[in-house]
């Protein structure tokens, strides 16, 4: 059966949200390492989707046309996971609050500030939080997803 790049997008993306849920619910008891473990299995959807074009009969195995196969799942993969983050944050205002004092405590210790000055700080770390967290999402997904098709399209070529 022939996956298309955007079908195996779908899939790695509801793993990678399974295993963002399961990380978070264990978050106080996990190494912090296994974070890592997203980008795994993002970089393994991007493998798989890249590698079964190369093995269509009807691929010409071209550098461009298999960085094109892994455009498509990344960007996929990308949409579910931002949307997921922005659920996830609704639904998580703790996050925002929890940044802002931690931003609160950094401001303090800093000289030259005023009390109104570092609430104002704050109370901006915690309004722009979401888009914050959101815009460095989609640029980190970006360019990881390009640098990994890159590579395996690269690798992919060489061998043929």
């Amino acid at each position: 059966m022939k996956f298309k790049p955007a079908i195996i997008g779908l899939i790695t993306a509801v793993i990678m949200i399974i295993a963002a849920l399961v990380l978070d619910s264990q978050r106080d008891s996990l190494d912090p390492r296994m974070q890592y473990l997203i980008f795994v299995i993002y970089a393994a959807g991007i493998f798989m989707a890249i590698y079964t074009h190369s093995r269509n009969p009807d691929s010409s195995g071209k550098f461009a046309e298999l960085f094109g196969q892994g455009f498509r799942c990344f960007i996929i993969i990308t949409v579910c996971m931002v949307v997921f983050g922005f659920i996830f944050l609704k639904l998580h205002p703790e996050f925002a609050i929890q940044e802002a004092a931690h931003q609160r405590e950094e401001l303090e210790k800093l000289q030259g500030k005023s009390p109104a000055e570092i609430e104002d700080m704050v109370s901006q770390v915690k309004k722009q939080y979401a888009i914050r967290y959101l815009s460095a999402s989609i640029f980190g997904y970006l360019i990881v997803g390009a640098v990994i098709s890159a590579a395996i399209s690269a690798l992919l070529t060489r061998r043929k």
